[in-house]
């Protein structure tokens, strides 16, 4: 960016912050990590960050859907430490007057699923999400107020679309098999441990970068959540039925957006940074919440739920059973649990989220969620008789209600079944995460028709790492070569913080620009803010003409405040290093980058002045000591004469497919374990008495024959 280099040489430097240099050409690339918090970042940051890295240990017992990476989410919070929402957007409606929405009633979302047996809430939650933002926009309702959605009616979901959990779960943990990233994402660490891809857990970030990549969404009667095959005695295989054709079949979405909101919960981490600690509730949270639910449809979120899967056991130190209500005051804050927000009501009694700990929010209000654990409807269509024998045999006593709870779920439903939806107080404490989608839609169309990327690799935290620089000029770039003849229309960028902001300037370059590629032919630009964190899609006001084999650079600089400052980010792939991704500390879910040489290029300040540099150069940085860098979160979106194929039809609602009854048959086992004993007991006494007849039948044939002689 021409603007940017003449400014160059003055260069804001943060007060009491400034990066020490180190040899190489982009010094220390003015990156900011206050890990001991002495108020400067130097080499005693990182070798600090990389022993506690190393050295963390989850509590016993702690295990999630999340796979146990609370170290790198942690991250997040050393690097940004505010983790509050942004401000009201300017598209926002008036919701003065309106006390309660339900995105159900409208045929916004879709009918209540089952994760069973794996810890996938986090797909689950993410396709839920998709699903209602597709449904949401198709229905007239993004941003607009429809009056049908007041009152709750649970039975008006939308069986018009039914997208694949397995497969988004199955790719988490599928690294780049080809090209120039190949071997660029995740993947199990004991990968031939049986349906390895499918126990790992996922973030948000995991969504983001599977979806803004259009790996996906495909439909569920084309990869259903389902086993291959069945064993006895053990947990069924699961797996992808057609994973060839799946990387060339039509994807019914293209996720555009992925904006992470905020929570109402504000939260530090503890001195020991192990532990998040809850600070206050946000109640301006709460109204940008409603607004996404407004704009977006149904939003992911992330809190602590009263069990990680169904059928772990309930807790009810924070979850009212009666009305299927949770409010968790916990001061050490912790999540186990993905679902999707449907809805609101600001008048929902307080006083039914009375517990055995008594505690109870301040205020009325709740959020509706949609959870992934089945209801009654959906272990009747996926066991069948065997459901509807426990059902009747156990629904009677408070005992049974106890056992069955895993397949009867959530607040009852008109015919007092469990209808798998839930309420979460406003106040809660553990809810940490709400993420909203934006996808454009295959039924009408994609407004693009392809991507250039090279960021497939999965963060192994919450929300991507990006990193501050003391300085407003970073600058990352993405060289990409055209293949054909196309118009490049858009570009991606991702917004690190709330309240950020982009400058973006796409330059046409030859061999003469590789070291510096604003030197090219400029043939785009623009500029644009983003309220909320997250990823977002830029159109160009004037599209650019692309030959094929141009080769073309999108430069960007994303700044956000500091300190009254502008600081400056370096939106690249980060992850934890190889080497300190173990078992212990991780689980066992490994994530890696790929950047080859010519691919990503940073504008850095080395401490002297500020230089173009290739990315691989960040890796002689003291930061490379705990962090691996890959390429830019810079993609290119292109409009050209050659469409891809859409799919065929719309999938609809393929419903629950028939599963194990494995769970069933011991519920089944224990409802009968009376009569089995009872008449194992009677059979015990005829078999014993059958032997003593027998026993004194033969000693009289025996004392008989002695007699004969």
């Amino acid at each position: 960016m021409k603007a940017f280099k003449a400014a160059a040489a003055a260069i804001i430097l943060i007060a009491g912050t400034a990066s020490v240099q180190a040899e190489g050409s982009v010094g220390e690339a003015g990156i900011l990590m206050d890990f001991n918090r002495d108020g400067k970042t130097d080499s005693s940051d990182w070798d600090q960050m990389r022993d506690w890295v190393a050295n963390y240990r989850m509590k016993e017992g702690e295990e999630t859907c999340y796979g146990n990476q609370e170290v790198p989410a942690s991250i997040n919070l050393l690097i940004d430490k505010d983790y509050a929402g942004a401000a009201k957007t300017a598209d926002a409606v008036d919701l003065s007057g309106v006390t309660s929405y339900y995105l159900p009633s409208i045929g916004d979302t879709t009918p209540i699923k089952d994760q069973n047996p794996f810890g996938t809430c986090w797909a689950f939650g993410t396709i839920a999400a998709l699903e209602s933002n597709l449904l949401h926009k198709r229905h007239g309702n993004s941003g607009v107020i429809n009056p049908d959605a007041f009152e709750l009616k649970m039975d008006n979901v939308s069986k018009d679309l039914d997208l694949s959990e397995l497969y988004h779960a199955y790719m988490n943990q599928e690294a780049v098999e080809d090209g120039s990233q190949k071997g660029e994402g995740s993947r199990p660490i004991k990968p031939n441990e049986k349906n390895a891809n499918l126990l790992m857990g996922g973030f948000e970030s995991s969504s983001q970068v599977l979806l803004t990549s259009w790996t996906g969404p495909l439909a569920e009667s084309q990869e259903p959540y389902a086993p291959l095959s069945s064993a006895n005695g053990s947990q069924d295989t699961y797996g992808l039925r057609d994973a060839e054709n799946d990387r060339t079949s039509p994807v019914l979405a293209h996720v555009q957006e992925f904006v992470y909101i905020g929570s109402p919960s504000q939260y530090h981490i503890d001195t020991d940074r192990k532990r998040y600690i809850f600070d206050r509730t946000d109640r301006e949270a709460i109204d940008r919440i409603k607004q996404a639910m407004i704009k977006y449809g149904a939003l992911m979120i992330s809190y602590n739920a009263d069990q990680s899967m169904p059928g772990d056991g309930r807790n009810s130190d924070y979850m009212n059973y009666e009305h299927f209500c949770q409010f968790d005051d916990s001061i050490e804050l912790s999540m186990n649990h993905m679902v999707t927000m449907v809805g609101w009501d600001d008048s929902y009694p307080r006083e039914n989220f009375q517990t055995g700990k008594g505690k109870l929010p301040e205020h009325n209000g709740a959020f509706l969620i949609k959870n992934s654990w089945g209801n009654y409807d959906t272990s009747l269509e996926k066991y069948g008789n065997k459901f509807t024998e426990a059902y009747n045999v156990f629904s009677g006593s408070p005992e049974g209600q106890l056992l069955m709870s895993a397949f009867n779920y959530g607040i009852p439903d008109a015919n007092g079944h469990g209808s798998g939806y839930a309420w979460v107080s406003y106040e809660d404490h553990s809810i940490l995460n709400i993420t909203a989608i934006d996808a454009d839609d295959a039924m009408d169309g994609f407004q693009y028709d392809h991507i250039y990327q090279y960021d497939y690799a999965k963060p192994v935290s919450f929300v991507p790492i990006s990193l501050p620089t003391d300085n407003s000029e970073t600058l990352v770039a993405n060289i990409f070569t055209s293949e054909r003849d196309e118009t490049l229309a858009a570009v991606s960028v991702y917004a690190p913080e709330n309240n950020a902001s982009a400058e973006i300037e796409v330059y046409r370059i030859t061999d003469d620009n590789m070291q510096d590629p604003t030197g090219g032919e400029l043939i785009a630009f623009t500029a644009a803010d983003f309220a909320c964190r997250g990823f977002y899609t830029v159109d160009l006001p004037e599209p650019a003409e692309l030959k094929k084999g141009d080769r073309f650079a999108v430069v960007e600089n994303i700044q956000t405040e500091k300190d009254g400052k502008k600081v400056s980010w370096l939106n690249l792939e980060q992850t934890i290093r190889s080497d300190l991704q173990t078992v212990d500390n991780i689980n066992e879910g490994h994530s890696s980058v790929v950047a080859n040489s010519g691919e990503t290029l940073v504008y850095v300040n080395n401490g002297t002045k500020s230089v173009w540099a290739d990315v691989k150069e960040l890796d002689n940085t003291q930061a490379a000591k705990v962090l691996g860098f890959g390429n830019a979160y810079i993609k290119a979106y292109t409009i050209t004469s050659e469409k891809e194929p859409l799919p065929s039809a719309d999938p609809t609602y393929q419903g629950v497919q028939p599963g194990s009854s494995k769970e069933i048959d011991m519920i089944l086992i224990m409802a009968n374990l009376p009569k089995y004993i009872m008449w194992g007991g009677i059979a015990l006494v005829v078999i014993i008495a059958l032997i003593i007849f027998l026993i004194v039948r033969a000693v009289r044939k025996k004392k008989k024959a002695k007699a004969a002689e």
